[in-house]
């Protein structure tokens, strides 16, 4: 789905009333990458995600109350500690979209939204952008949202309005920002281990 098309679509669904909606229609706040994390893995509330405005000041990823998994040594830039913590969360990325029937909107905000599988990768591509996460991490994170979103949409559920349409879309959303991640590393080429194993993912969810 092409842009004005996407917005089209936007134009014609319902309101959405859902907790989301509400939420993002009085607050201002952006949650950060670990906070999403965190809550897909149930480790916070959604309402940690937006903690009270009178708690300190409101701003793009703002600070957001995500409980420390171990103190003392800090391994969010250990490859393999990034995918797992990752991969601890598809579980819960899975769930929230399924449960996303009460409305076209909301659906739309659970693929879309602040708290979404597209909002994730964005921020996961964020966190290569400053240094903080290997392309290689960001690759395979990307290629696990792409083949969470196919096994979503073999299962969609039937007369919630658009959901097969939105999940489709937000497919190509992230297969664009993982084909934009290929350009700009030919060290994830087709001959690589991390292709080898996205064909294998598609091929299984196709």
């Amino acid at each position: 789905m092409n842009a004005p098309a996407q917005r089209r679509l936007v134009g014609r669904l319902r309101p959405d009333t859902s907790r989301t909606g509400r939420v993002l229609r009085e607050r201002h706040a952006r949650p950060g990458e670990k906070a999403l994390l965190a809550y897909y893995q149930g480790r916070i509330t959604f309402d940690d995600l937006y903690p009270d405005p009178e708690d300190g000041s409101l701003g793009d990823e703002q600070p957001t109350r995500v409980p420390p998994a171990a103190q003392g040594v800090d391994q969010s830039r250990i490859q393999a500690n990034q995918i797992r913590v990752f991969v601890d969360a598809l579980p819960g990325i899975r769930r929230e979209l399924r449960a996303a029937t009460e409305s076209s909107g909301a659906v739309y905000q659970a693929f879309f939204g602040e708290v979404s599988p597209v909002a994730l990768a964005r921020l996961t591509l964020d966190e290569v952008a400053k240094g903080v996460r290997s392309v290689t991490a960001a690759a395979f994170q990307l290629t696990e949202l792409l083949a969470l979103l196919r096994a979503v949409a073999a299962q969609a559920p039937e007369g919630v309005e658009h959901y097969a349409e939105i999940c489709r879309d937000a497919q190509r959303t992230i297969k664009a920002q993982l084909d934009e991640l290929d350009q700009k590393h030919p060290e994830l080429g087709t001959a690589s281990t991390l292709a080898r194993y996205a064909r294998h993912l598609q091929e299984a969810h196709s």
